[in-house]
């Protein structure tokens, strides 16, 4: 299980490049959260997307 946190490094490099930036949780997933859960991946960041709007 992985989450990203407000302080995580991921996290704070990102906020400079965008206006919202936010950590989550994506289960059952190690270091290699694109390999691992890719499709869970894509779901939050389609979320996140639609947050947005």
């Amino acid at each position: 299980m992985v989450y990203l946190q407000e302080n995580d490094w991921l996290v704070m490099r990102m906020k400079p490049l965008a206006h919202q930036s936010e950590g989550g949780l994506v289960e059952n997933s190690g270091h290699y959260i694109l390999e691992d859960q890719s499709a869970a991946l894509v779901e939050k960041i389609i979320e996140f997307d639609k947050d947005l709007r």
